[in-house]
């Protein structure tokens, strides 16, 4: 709302208030807000949720946190050699998986985000096979390759690939679509094609993104390849799942510990990439504003310009981005010879892949038709009380993880922090919460709120470091604080990003919620876990197609909401 000064015949200045127009946009997004309003509500009354209970039943959780340690890295047939190589194996599947998802994300994102698909059938198709890849739980891929090539490393590489891409050619697409289309303009106007606008353009724009989403992937799949092993797809998973059922609890520990440190080197290694390649950050702290990256101690120790020497000189910096496409072949190269994958047997296997694929169709919705239904409500509204729970939390600690806003030490104690609460299998802390707060929806809500936490806040944080530094200083040098300035100039350019990341983490925590009912957190996943072990694959196929059918839902809601935003 403006306020205007207008001149009255008798000369007399009045104030009027102008109130923008009524849009179909405006009341679409005001449907919106109260439609989520009235099923957060639902799905509050739904689950029953309150955290007086969770108080209730610490007791019990501490008493099996006890049982879990001292933690344990080794056993009597199973020695600290030994995991260390089945750590090494489950590094390579997601390092290999990650990679296959790269590949195959990047031209499905460019084909799938408006303003550089070719056109909208290609781009609806695109849609269609991303959201297709993340219906599809990578637990099911698993099993679709284990029963086509047999148990090992390789039908873990595909099935993270695969189900990566749902995740990857999403946020891929998304990020494109942001990109501003002022240098898109001035490129095509000076004559280039549509390759080259594209390539001098949108895909500087989009690089920093790029591979900051897949070193974002790679951590999930660190923890994914750990599920996958408890159903043959090879890594650490099998030991830890071996280790549970016969409740060696300090060897379970032992082993998410292991897992924790991995994950923790990883996001070290997503922050010096990504301060590589974002460029001049800045941090907070005390009053002033520094740049994140270390300047010349003496301002007079500047390189001369040469008009004789057409490149750059080769500063630190210039070294350090130019090594990084070096250091991902050596790392690619050695996952590919510690994962020994056979080829020939791939390439030799179509057949079998598509008899196993075939057993899941036609889908059988009879057969389990009042369990499937219950089972897919119970997964929804956990799903939509784990997001809004979590998303609340993960909104206000973003701003504490965000390297441009928080001090340099509460950046980096609550970016550890992050990283351990991702660290932790879901299934791991689903059987927390059912020993705390007993079987059913409840013990998924809490399950889902921890791991939204942790992996929605740090993927707000990552969409306020990305913020424009221009503004920032322009409205600094207007004399605003520091509150002001996050508030003017880091939080709307974000905003898109933020709501395309909450409604993305709301499909994948109904995803997670049909796993997290294996152990008891309510849900599908009990009838799915019941499926697969009767070899009941078209009841199977049936909760995928559901599924599937449910995320296109959310997807098309997500891309309505972004485009409104923007």
């Amino acid at each position: 709302m403006t306020t205007t000064l207008t001149e009255t015949p008798a000369g007399a200045v009045t104030q009027q208030r102008v109130r923008p127009p009524i849009t179909r946009l405006g009341v679409g997004l005001g449907i919106l807000a109260v439609g989520a309003l009235v099923l957060i509500v639902v799905s509050w009354r739904a689950t029953g949720f309150g955290v007086g209970v969770l108080f209730s039943g610490l007791g019990e959780m501490w008493t099996f946190l006890r049982s879990t340690l001292p933690p344990h890295f080794s056993s009597a047939d199973y020695s600290l050699g030994h995991m260390l190589g089945d750590v090494a194996s489950t590094v390579s599947m997601a390092v290999l998986g990650t990679a296959l998802a790269m590949v195959l994300s990047i031209p499905l994102g460019f084909l799938a985000a408006r303003n550089t698909t070719p056109h909208p059938v290609v781009r609806a198709v695109a849609r269609t096979i991303v959201t297709a890849c993340r219906a599809v739980p990578d637990i099911i891929f698993a099993l679709i390759f284990r029963d086509a090539l047999g148990i090992g490393v390789l039908p873990g590489i595909l099935a993270l690939g695969l189900h990566s891409i749902g995740m990857l050619g999403r946020l891929y697409g998304d990020g494109i679509e942001q990109a501003p289309p002022g240098p898109r303009q001035a490129v095509m106007a000076s004559g280039a094609g549509r390759l080259q606008t594209i390539c001098a353009s949108t895909v500087p724009f989009a690089s920093p993104q790029i591979l900051s989403n897949a070193l974002y992937r790679l951590d999930i799949n660190l923890r994914s390849s750990v599920v996958l092993g408890f159903v043959g797809a090879g890594g650490i998973g099998f030991t830890l799942q071996a280790a549970m059922n016969t409740l060696q609890f300090q060897l379970a520990i032992g082993i998410v510990l292991v897992m924790t440190v991995l994950i923790l080197i990883m996001e070290l290694l997503s922050a010096l990439l990504r301060s590589a390649l974002i460029g001049n950050d800045t941090v907070r702290t005390g009053r002033r504003w520094i740049s994140f990256r270390k300047q010349s101690r003496s301002r007079g120790n500047t390189m001369p310009f040469d008009p004789g020497r057409v490149r750059p000189h080769w500063t630190g910096a210039r070294v350090g981005k130019a090594s990084i496409p070096y250091l991902v072949l050596v790392v690619l190269g050695l996952a590919w010879w510690d994962a020994q994958v056979p080829v020939s047997e791939l390439l030799s296997s179509p057949g079998a892949i598509a008899h196993a694929v075939t057993q899941y169709f036609p889908p059988d919705f009879t057969t389990a038709g009042s369990l499937l239904r219950q089972g897919m409500w119970q997964s929804f509204v956990t799903a939509v009380m784990g997001t809004f729970v979590g998303g609340l939390i993960a909104l206000v600690i973003s701003f504490f993880a965000a390297r441009n806003i928080a001090n340099s030490w509460v950046y980096r104690v609550v970016r550890v922090l992050l990283v351990i609460g991702r660290s932790i299998p879901e299934l791991i802390v689903a059987i927390m919460f059912v020993v705390a707060v007993g079987p059913g929806v409840l013990a998924g809500v809490f399950a889902l709120i921890v791991g939204t936490i942790a992996f929605l806040a740090k993927l707000m944080s990552d969409n306020l470091e990305e913020a424009n530094p221009g503004p920032r200083g322009a409205i600094r040098s207007t004399g605003a604080g520091a509150g002001q300035e996050v508030v003017a100039a880091v939080v709307p350019p974000a905003l898109p990003g933020i709501v395309g990341n909450l409604l993305y983490m709301l499909d994948v925590n109904f995803r997670a919620s049909a796993l997290l009912g294996i152990v008891g957190a309510g849900g599908i996943g009990f009838l799915l876990a019941q499926t697969v072990q009767t070899f009941d694959y078209r009841t199977t196929g049936a909760i995928v197609t559901t599924t599937f059918v449910i995320v296109l839902l959310i997807e098309q809601l997500s891309n309505w909401a972004r485009r409104a935003l923007n």
